[in-house]
């Protein structure tokens, strides 16, 4: 598949995310999450996670976990929901890095890409690069972004499973802190 293909692919599925997400609030699908009882509303928190982590379904996962919050503590939700989220990630940094780092390589290399590439053979670049990679993981972007930056800084799929964990707890703690504070 060609880079533009690609490009098309991705952004036709972002619509259809953002869709989804629009049908899980319009829909009583919170009203119904009362009935769940605690194993249930983990579990939901637990895939709520897994799809928070990517560009495609970050927007309903976000409604899920919106819809979540006021049946169950923000501990817990973020608990399960961090641990999704470390699957999730761990799918996209194993099966799909390539891809991400191979885009992102092209677009970082072509204006002067002998720089580049001396550049990240730089240890204190790839730290730097790994870090910036984790502060876009707790944030509201896709993980994407920051699991190619990790990728490009060549980390250890073993550092990167408790930094995923502690930064998509934030990101999603933060988020659900949020839609108590709106909702109050």
């Amino acid at each position: 598949m060609n880079r533009k293909s690609r490009l098309f692919l991705d952004a036709t599925l972002i619509v259809v995310g953002i869709a989804c997400a629009f049908f899980i609030g319009s829909s009583d699908f919170g009203e119904h999450l009362g009935a769940l009882d605690t194993l249930q509303l983990y579990v939901g928190s637990f895939v709520a996670g897994i799809f928070f982590t990517s560009f495609i379904t970050i927007a309903p996962a976000s409604v899920a976990f919106a819809e979540l919050a006021p049946h169950a503590s923000t501990l817990e939700i973020s608990f399960f929901g961090a641990l999704g989220a470390v699957i999730g990630d761990l799918t996209i940094f194993l099966f799909i890095r390539d891809r991400l780092v191979e885009d992102v390589m092209h677009f970082i290399l072509i204006p002067q890409g002998k720089r580049w590439r001396a550049l990240l053979r730089r240890k204190h670049l790839r730290y730097l690069m790994a870090f910036l990679g984790a502060l876009i993981v707790a944030s509201p972007l896709p993980d994407e972004i920051g699991l190619a930056m990790m990728g490009i800084s060549r980390m250890k799929t073993s550092l990167l499973v408790p930094i995923a964990f502690v930064t998509n707890y934030i990101g999603i703690a933060a988020l659900i802190t949020l839609v108590h504070a709106i909702a109050a």
